[in-house]
């Protein structure tokens, strides 16, 4: 939460861990190798979003929107939407257990 204050000037209020993401393993450039280690959180937050600190940009990512982002961002970002895939599917599914269990009068 700090971070996001800080390299963004916004001001979060809230924040949900979602998932873990651990990343490939990459040569470093100095000598031997590294892993990513990222914790996913869905933050609300009031404010608009300004680059501070070591941020050079903010921008919307969206799939197909053209927007460079790094090989790591973009499994977070393809996992944060599988993980929302799961979440909508898993709530039609109690929706559609509700609906039937209503119907045979339970």
């Amino acid at each position: 939460m700090r971070e996001l204050r800080e390299e963004t000037g916004l001001q979060p209020h809230s924040a949900k861990c979602l998932f873990h993401h651990r990343g490939r393993v990459h040569k470093s450039h100095g000598h031997g190798y590294f892993r990513d280690h990222h914790t996913v959180c869905l933050v609300k937050a009031a404010g608009t979003a300004r680059p501070h600190r070591e941020i050079e940009y903010v921008e919307h990512y969206e799939p197909g929107s053209g927007i460079h982002v790094s090989g790591v961002t973009k499994e977070i970002i393809d996992t944060y939407y599988a993980y929302k895939r799961r979440g909508r599917l898993k709530r039609e599914l109690v929706c559609v257990f509700n609906r039937t269990w209503e119907w045979l009068g339970f």
